[in-house]
Order: structure tokens, then C-alpha cells, then sequence
């Protein structure tokens, strides 16, 4: 059996030769395309657009160690997550003027 991968050009099911994100399909395609996923347990990404990946759990772990400035940080991430439960509350309260 055929298939046809991402970038358009036709592989065996048994093949397992890896593509490229520079190939590009252009106008070979004759047919539908097909995209074919691997789950993978985690992302082995570094930097993003040249600034560093700080795993979330660091990046906890340092927001609780300066918890006066992040507290707000927290917060969010506590929003943003529904597997961590960190606990915490934020709330910007106005400051009265003179």
C-alpha cells in the first residue's frame, strides 16, 4: 500500500525513511494528500526564535521562589492549565491617589 506524505511524494507503508520540511510538494501532487502523525511523549524543542525553552515545571519552580514579583504569573499559568493546581490568586487592586 501507498501513501502519500506530507510533502506529497508517494511512500510505501513499510518504508521508513524520514521527510524533510525543505521538500515541497510544488505541483507533483496528483492527488490528495495525506498526513501521516507519530505521537511523540514530548517536544524536543530548545529555542524559540533564538530565546530559550524553560520547562513549565522550572518556570514554576522560580515564579514560587519570587512569588511578591510573579504572583500575577502564577495566576495565569494557574488558568492557562487544568492538570496543575497551584493554588493561587491574583487580583490588580486600584491604587488610591493622593
Amino acid at each position: 500500500m501507498s501513501r502519500t506524505s506530507t510533502t506529497g511524494r508517494r511512500f510505501s507503508s513499510r518504508s521508513t525513511s524520514s521527510l524533510h520540511s525543505s521538500d515541497s510538494p510544488g505541483d507533483e501532487l496528483d492527488g490528495p494528500l495525506q498526513i501521516v502523525l507519530e505521537p511523540r511523549a514530548s517536544l524536543d524543542i530548545e529555542h524559540i526564535e533564538e530565546y530559550p525553552v524553560i520547562p513549565r515545571a522550572e518556570t514554576i519552580e522560580y515564579t514560587r521562589e519570587n512569588y511578591a514579583q510573579f504572583q500575577s504569573a502564577l495566576a495565569m499559568l494557574d488558568r492557562m492549565y487544568e492538570d496543575i493546581d497551584l493554588g493561587v490568586t491574583y487580583r490588580e487592586t486600584e491604587r488610591a491617589q493622593p
